[in-house]
């Protein structure tokens, strides 16, 4: 799709259609994640619950109203309008050319390569060596051979109240997690499952790729949280972690099948990295009070959404893939402990 609109000019797009909280969602992400501009039309999308789509259409477009990212218009994820509002702007402009249709090959391996992700998922979460607890008196196993702890953005830019970004939000709970990604830190290290950093270089609109390499004290992780030789470290410009990095080889390589995710934001870069992830056919556990936002309620909404679908009917055997299951930090820690003395 990005090279389709890309040869025909497109740097603006007006989205709509279905889900609102699943596949709208995720192309608004991956597409300011392309620095495309985004506008959702509210009225010509839908969900399987309202509230869900409306929750969703919060999300989309509460961030960028918010100071220091105010001027940021379409790409945090998205404005938002109405079909009636689009009809009378468009209207002027029925008369112009429109040009020829263009088209592109498939990436055919890329796709038969999913294809038998799929199939080997639709067989069922292989069992682990334990499970974790999890919302819905669900489940997710896990095994120290094919597990990681992946941790999003945890960096000083974003947790200290002068960072770059942090500074915006000085009275924020965006610091509520940090205390559980150490925990988590430090158990998944004991237990010896495979660990991964993101570190963003993306603020907001901007770019900031001269940071990477740079010592840069803002764009460095939080001394607490730090990572060790050994352990995966990505630096992306994308809000998810695996559209701009190598981290998906990286966890292939160490055969990873199942991620424990935390970090910053939950609404932000959790999301969009949970989606794509299981658009990868990576099983996917939130541990929620290992995550937050800079505002609660974001946080709060970016939790439901990432659980709830997959509790409903149609879609409840599909363990950690619809985008994810939810557990604690306590839960993690019960069921990684035991396993310390295995190694």
């Amino acid at each position: 799709l990005e090279e389709e609109l890309r040869a025909r000019g497109v740097e603006r797009i007006l989205l709509c259609g279905v889900l609102t909280n699943v596949c709208i969602f995720a192309t608004a992400s991956q597409a300011v994640d392309r620095f495309f501009r985004v506008c959702l039309v509210e009225d010509a999308c839908a969900a399987f619950d309202t509230e869900w789509h409306d929750m969703a259409i919060r999300l989309i477009s509460e961030p960028q109203m918010r100071k220091g990212h105010y001027g940021q218009v379409g790409l945090y994820f998205g404005e938002v309008a109405t079909v009636a509002g689009v009809e009378s702007s468009l209207k002027p402009l029925a008369s112009l050319a429109v040009p020829a249709p263009m088209t592109f090959a498939p990436d055919l391996k890329r796709r038969a390569e999913m294809s038998a992700r799929a199939k080997a998922a639709a067989e069922g979460a292989r069992p682990g060596e334990a499970s974790i607890a999890c919302r819905g008196d669900r489940a997710f196993p896990v095994a120290r051979s094919d597990t990681a702890l992946v941790i999003i953005d945890m960096q000083s830019d974003f947790l200290l109240p002068d960072g770059r970004i942090g500074q915006h939000y000085k009275d924020s709970p965006v610091t509520n997690g940090l205390a559980g990604v150490k925990r988590l830190l430090a158990s998944a290290r004991a237990a010896g499952l495979t660990v991964a950093h993101s570190r963003s270089h993306r603020y907001g609109a901007a770019v900031m790729d001269h940071f990477v390499g740079a010592g840069d004290a803002g764009y460095e992780f939080h001394p607490e949280v730090a990572p060790v030789p050994g352990e995966i470290v990505v630096d992306k410009w994308t809000f998810g972690a695996f559209a701009s990095t190598p981290l998906e080889e990286e966890l292939r390589a160490r055969g990873v099948e199942r991620i424990l995710l935390c970090g910053v934001l939950t609404n932000v870069c959790i999301f969009a990295t949970a989606s794509q992830a299981v658009d990868r056919f990576f099983r996917v556990c939130l541990v929620e009070d290992a995550c937050a936002a800079f505002d609660t309620e974001w946080h709060d909404m970016a939790i439901r959404l990432i659980s709830e679908p997959q509790m409903r009917k149609g879609h409840y055997g599909q363990v950690g893939l619809y985008f994810g299951e939810v557990t604690s930090v306590k839960d993690v820690e019960g069921v990684l402990g035991p396993l310390e003395s295995r190694t």
